[in-house]
C-alpha cells in the first residue's frame, strides 16, 4: 500500500490533498469554466487515442457528471496546478497555475492531460488502485537515471567518483522504498541493496540516524555519505526545478504524484512537465507506464 503524503516538505505548509466543504468549494467554482472545459475536451475526442480516454470522457459525459467530479478554481494561495478535495471526492483545477482565470485560454490537449493527471491522482489517493510493492523497482531505476543526470556531473559521478553510483540509487532506493511503500527497518536495507548492489553493511549504524520517510534526509544523506558531497535542499530543488519543474517536485515527494504526472507527460501537450521527460530513461519508462495503464483499467 503506498503512502500518501499530508503535506510536502519542499513546499512549506502546502497540502498534497485538500478538504474544503462542498459548500465552500461550489462557491469557489466557476460553472462557465466547466462547461468551457467539457466543449474544449469533446472537440477532440475523436483524434484521442490515449489509455485513459474512456475513463475521461466518462468524467464529462453531462454536466451534471462534471459537477460532481471536477471543481475549477482560481487560487493564487495554492501554486499546484491540480489537486483532490476529500469532502466532495472531486479533482480540483485550479486556473492560477496556468496564469488565466478562463479555461478558454488553454488548448484541449492542455485541459486533457490536467484531468488525466487529476483522476490518476484521485485514483491513487482514494485506494481505488493500490500499487505493490514491486512497483518501486522501475521507479527506483527511472529516477536513478534522472538524479546521474542531473547532478552527474557537477558531483563527478560520471568521472572520477562513478564508484558513487551504487551508494547514490542504494540512498534513493531506500528513500522511495520508505517513503513511496512503507518499508522499514532490515527489510528496507535489504531491499535497496539488492536493486543497487551496494553493501550498506558499512553505514548501517549511521542509516537508523535518518529518517527516508522525509526527502530531506535523501538530500542530507547523499551529502553526509559522500555520494554528493556538499548537496544542501536548497541547491537540489532549485535543480530539480530548473530541469522538470514544480510538479516533479511534489512527484518526488509522493507515490501519487508521481504516478499522475507520469500519466500526463504521455500526453502531448501537457506543461506539467517537460516533453523530453521520458528520455530520461525510455526503457523504464515504458515499465512505469504500464502501471498507469493498469491504474485506469479499474473500473
Amino acid at each position: 500500500m503506498i503512502i500518501v503524503k499530508k503535506q510536502f516538505s519542499f513546499l512549506k505548509n502546502i497540502d498534497n490533498i485538500i478538504s474544503v466543504s462542498k459548500n465552500d468549494i461550489d462557491r469557489e467554482s466557476d460553472e462557465l469554466n466547466l462547461r468551457n472545459l467539457i466543449r474544449s475536451v469533446m472537440m477532440i475526442q475523436g483524434s484521442t487515442n490515449h489509455f485513459t480516454s474512456d475513463v475521461i470522457y466518462s468524467l464529462i459525459s453531462s454536466f451534471e457528471t462534471a459537477q460532481k467530479n471536477i471543481h475549477i478554481i482560481n487560487s493564487d494561495k495554492y501554486p499546484l496546478a491540480l489537486t483532490y478535495n476529500e469532502p466532495t471526492g472531486s479533482i480540483v483545477l485550479n486556473m492560477t497555475f496556468y496564469n488565466t482565470d478562463t479555461i478558454t485560454k488553454m488548448s484541449s490537449k492542455e485541459i486533457y492531460s490536467a484531468l488525466a493527471y487529476g483522476e490518476c491522482f484521485r485514483r491513487l489517493v482514494t485506494r481505488k488502485y493500490d500499487m505493490k510493492l514491486n512497483h518501486a523497482e522501475p521507479i527506483i531505476n527511472f529516477l536513478t537515471t534522472v538524479f546521474i543526470r542531473i547532478f552527474g556531473k557537477q558531483y563527478g559521478l560520471l568521472g572520477s567518483f562513478q564508484s558513487e553510483l551504487s551508494k547514490v540509487k542504494f540512498l534513493l532506493s531506500t528513500y522511495i522504498y520508505q517513503s513511496f511503500f512503507g518499508l522499514e527497518g532490515k527489510d528496507l536495507y535489504k531491499a535497496a541493496a539488492a536493486i543497487s548492489s551496494f553493501d550498506y553493511r558499512e553505514i548501517e549504524e549511521q542509516l537508523s540516524k535518518y529518517d527516508f520517510y522525509n526527502i530531506d534526509n535523501l538530500v542530507k544523506s547523499l551529502s553526509d555519505f559522500g555520494a554528493m558531497k556538499g548537496l544542501t535542499k536548497y541547491d537540489f530543488a532549485a535543480k530539480m526545478l530548473r530541469f522538470l519543474g514544480l510538479h516533479f517536485i511534489c512527484a518526488l515527494e509522493d507515490a501519487s504524484r508521481f504516478m499522475a504526472l507520469v500519466t500526463a507527460s504521455n500526453i502531448s501537450g501537457t506543461s506539467l512537465v517537460p516533453s523530453f521527460f521520458y528520455n530520461y530513461n525510455v526503457t523504464e519508462y515504458r515499465k512505469i507506464l504500464e502501471i498507469s495503464k493498469d491504474i485506469f483499467k479499474r473500473k
